[in-house]
């Protein structure tokens, strides 16, 4: 079982500036509550196409599995946007890094900052992007949690098609 973290719509918004989207398809191999695709399919002007993976609505789908894998396979993928289980992050994110130009990751605060040397090892053939999200505190949602996206490509000229240069100085980034 991974510890899964409901998705608000706030910590997808914090995307909406960054990314080019409009006319685009994105998916999101790990949907749960469709937040992801709600939130871009309105603000961006975007398709997406997601599996929903979240327990919650009694799906037990193996996400690598041929059959779900070959589905999303079918689609021309430019831009991955993904809320994996924390736990797996790693091979949701790396899967995702074979087939998309982009990937955009929220993962746990501390998930990229605090990496252990075998994760930072990966991640030095990418270009990582950082964008922190505001603490959330309890009260204003069920659980104390701080989180980030990482937008990662294969290089920085790659991620130029996806994201907006204008708008980088909000995020930090490591070449």
């Amino acid at each position: 079982n991974y510890t899964t973290f409901e998705m608000y719509p706030s910590e997808v918004a914090a995307l909406v500036p960054i990314l080019k989207l409009k006319d685009r398809t994105v998916v999101d191999p790990a949907c749960g509550t469709r937040t992801i695709e709600s939130v871009l399919s309105e603000h961006c002007g975007c398709n997406v196409v997601s599996f929903d993976i979240c327990p919650k609505f009694g799906n037990s789908i193996n996400l690598f599995a041929n059959e779900e894998w070959r589905h999303l396979l079918s689609y021309r993928w430019g831009v991955c946007v993904l809320s994996p289980p924390w736990e797996a992050a790693d091979l949701f994110i790396l899967k995702c890094l074979e087939h998309a130009v982009c990937v955009c990751a929220h993962v746990s605060g501390d998930w990229y900052t605090n990496a252990p040397a075998w994760r930072l090892q990966w991640l030095a053939q990418y270009t990582v992007l950082s964008l922190p999200l505001p603490f959330l505190e309890p009260g204003q949602h069920t659980r104390r949690r701080r989180a980030q996206w990482l937008v990662l490509g294969p290089r920085r000229s790659s991620l130029r098609r996806v994201v907006r240069l204008a708008n980088l100085n909000s995020l930090t980034y490591k070449v």
